[in-house]
């Protein structure tokens, strides 16, 4: 037998997700440069988020490469100030370069 949380229980969840994580996302992330990472893709490119009662799209514009979207649910989504990404769909977006920088 399948079994799932009550839609009640489920909305409540999820507004407790999107009023911790929305503002995180909206100012950190939001029209800023951030490094798009996903399997063996590594770029820089210009963020622009957009939130709603199900989540976050982030539109994800590169230099010299056709813009694309990626999202992600608010209870999969994981946001601090200088990463971001969602459990399961295998992107994250950084501030800072994911491995570091090399010396010079």
């Amino acid at each position: 037998m399948f079994m799932s949380e009550p839609t009640s229980q489920h909305s409540e969840k999820s507004a407790h997700d999107r009023e911790k994580k929305e503002p995180i996302f909206l100012e950190h992330f939001h029209e800023k440069e951030i490094w798009f990472h996903e399997g063996r893709l590594l770029f820089q490119a210009r963020a622009t988020v957009a939130t709603d009662d199900w989540g976050a799209c982030i539109r994800i514009e590169p230099e010299g490469r056709k813009p694309f979207t990626v999202s992600g649910r608010w209870d999969v989504i994981y946001v601090n100030p200088t990463y971001a990404g969602a459990h399961y769909c295998g992107w994250s977006i950084s501030i800072e370069h994911p491995y570091g920088r090399a010396e010079d």
